[in-house]
């Protein structure tokens, strides 16, 4: 599919409902968007398209609809537009997707305006301006396994009328720089996996060892407590690295991380550790 106008590629009416636009190779170089989804449209996927846009649209545009799926997709938006673009989209899986936002002036890897409670997993985002960029209300937004790289401003970054709480899970700033417009009240947590097993001296595995974690705060509750298994190993378990908002930042290490096991003599190994990254 090629347009240079203002045209939209593919488009989806008001109240289009659970319709799968798959494997589209789609060029643009108009103001239309690659693949537009309108309002009010529910249970829509789209997967396994590659959209190039060069104009000042958007390569997916997605509007006021609930459990959209975009799935393995490749969007590349050299003009002034962002890659995807949410406004008003909620309770979402956004997987295995790469988008690239190049433009100087303009544009995001992915925006969310007034979007709620989406889930991100496995995508790669890339820009030159955000990574990932929030607006409005945005809360319970989940990102997982995935990278946010801007090259030349915030991996992610929060207008001045965002609230919620946005959760990173195993995902890499690779710039390490996130942004808060003045009036933002939304709340940024940097969590990650923590796996953990346990054996004696001789390498023999323990099980029902239990397994407790602290962070700095001096907490008297536990960031986790957890039995091994018969393979020495507890559940993956979730730490906290930071949480961050407007004005400050929150910092939970080093964690204290705690092993005993109760047997005839209690065993009992305590470490400190960093967490940075999952382990």
């Amino acid at each position: 599919i090629f347009t240079g106008s203002s045209s939209n590629g593919i488009s989806l009416a008001s109240s289009a409902n659970r319709t799968n636009i798959a494997k589209n190779n789609i060029t643009m170089r108009g103001s239309g968007n690659g693949i537009a989804v309108l309002s009010y449209s529910l249970y829509n996927t789209i997967n396994l398209s590659i959209i190039n846009h060069t104009g000042s649209g958007d390569g997916i545009s997605l509007n006021l609809g609930l459990n959209s799926t975009l799935l393995d997709n490749n969007i590349s938006a050299y003009g002034t537009g962002d890659g995807i673009s949410f406004t008003s989209i909620n309770d979402s899986n956004i997987t295995g997707n790469f988008a690239f936002a190049r433009s100087n002036s303009a544009g995001n890897a992915v925006v969310l305006s007034d979007s709620n409670q989406n889930k991100f997993v496995n995508n790669y985002f890339i820009s030159n301006g955000s990574a990932i960029s929030f607006a409005s209300t945005s809360n319970l937004n989940l990102v997982y396994d995935s990278r946010l790289n801007s090259t030349n401003g915030n991996d992610i970054s929060f207008s001045a009328t965002t609230s919620g709480t946005v959760n990173l899970t195993n995902t890499t700033l690779l710039r390490k720089t996130r942004g808060f417009a003045s009036g933002s009240t939304v709340l940024l947590n940097l969590i990650w996996y923590f796996d953990a097993y346990v054996e004696y001296n001789n390498a023999t595995l323990v099980q029902d060892a239990n397994v407790t974690a602290w962070n700095i705060s001096g907490s008297d509750v536990a960031a986790f407590s957890a039995l091994t298994g018969a393979d020495g190993r507890i559940s993956r378990q979730t730490l906290l690295e930071y949480a961050e908002n407007l004005t400050r930042v929150q910092y939970y290490n080093n964690y204290t991380i705690n092993a005993t096991k109760n047997i005839t003599g209690i065993r009992n190994v305590t470490r400190s550790i960093n967490i940075t990254s999952s382990i």
